[in-house]
């Protein structure tokens, strides 16, 4: 058996089994905090961690990707479009009628950039798939651990604003160019990275396993994360609405560029650490035991609500002014 092979059945026997055990220790944990298990958070908790990790599977492939992979069960093609293989561009896609983007990427790496018009160009032998059914432009990517490498580029027009854009990931790299805007934008990550330079949104989410979501300048007015045992850092941020942070194990930074002020606040945290940072200075700083209170900006009038709840990891949210 080659080394590479090996080395990645090793790896992800290591993965699968790390958040089986972390999951557990995590339960343990918040029950010798104090907390109770009797309303089954602890026991979600380990189930979703499972669920996420169990979408992964070995497999014997043939052909040019011959051998024993390790292969993500999240993506399933269309049995009524065709399944694109090799190499290829395709410049004849018609943005003219399109509202939505659903990706749905089981590896590789991903790059979603703006200019002239609609592309798709590929590099690589693994298939893909990508249809436009009604308004939404859908493309699903399979590229199993061990079986090669697949490389896209999807060109939206420049100025485009879209209704939803929907991106689920199993493993790998997405990196989106430029501005992304829409009314929502939800991402979901199993493993690997997303790399957003700027997303404009009425809401955004991201729901992050072990893997990471960084954004370099986040506009929205509702925002969602929650992160298992992986990390989110959204950056030069101004989320006017709702805002709820939630982590398990891993994660999360929040850096905005508005006032501690401008929000009320919902703060939970057990044997983690949460921060509340204005500027250079702590404004409210929590860890170690079970903690559960209740601000209210001066300036919030109420529209404004900051639900954060952190379990064993951290969460830290600095405000610039």
């Amino acid at each position: 058996m080659k080394k590479f092979t090996k080395g990645v059945l090793i790896a992800a026997g290591c993965f699968l089994a790390m958040g089986v055990i972390l999951g557990s220790i995590g339960a343990i944990g918040r029950v010798y905090a104090g907390e109770k298990i009797a309303n089954g958070e602890d026991l979600v908790m380990i189930r979703d961690t499972w669920r996420k990790f169990g979408n992964w599977n070995f497999r014997w492939r043939r052909g040019n990707a011959s051998g024993i992979t390790v292969e993500y069960d999240g993506v399933e093609f269309d049995k009524n479009y065709n399944t694109s293989y090799g190499s290829f561009t395709d410049d004849s896609l018609d943005a003219t009628n399109i509202c939505n983007l659903n990706l749905e990427i089981g590896g590789g790496s991903v790059v979603l950039c703006t200019g002239n018009q609609m592309e798709l160009k590929k590099d690589g032998e693994v298939e893909c798939q990508y249809y436009i059914e009604g308004d939404t432009f859908y493309l699903k990517q399979k590229c199993p651990v061990g079986a090669g490498r697949a490389d896209i580029r999807l060109t939206i027009p420049e100025g485009m604003k879209l209704d939803e854009v929907e991106i689920t990931m199993g493993a790998g790299e997405i990196v989106t160019n430029g501005l992304l805007a829409a009314e929502k934008v939800e991402i979901e990550v199993d493993a690997g990275e997303i790399t957003m330079e700027e997303v404009q949104a009425e809401k955004f989410s991201a729901d992050v396993g072990a893997g990471s979501v960084a954004v370099e300048k986040l506009d929205a007015h509702d925002c969602d994360v929650d992160v298992d045992m992986g990390n989110v850092v959204l950056q030069d941020g101004l989320v006017t609405g709702d805002l709820d942070a939630d982590v398990s194990m891993g994660e999360i930074q929040i850096l905005l560029r508005d006032s501690y002020e401008a929000h009320d606040y919902e703060v939970n945290c057990s044997m983690g650490e949460l921060t509340i940072a204005e500027g250079g200075r702590n404004v409210r700083k929590y860890g170690g035991l079970a903690n559960s209170m209740e601000y209210f900006g001066k300036d919030s009038a109420g529209d404004s609500k900051y639900d954060l709840n952190c379990s064993m990891g951290s969460i830290y949210v600095r405000f610039e002014g």
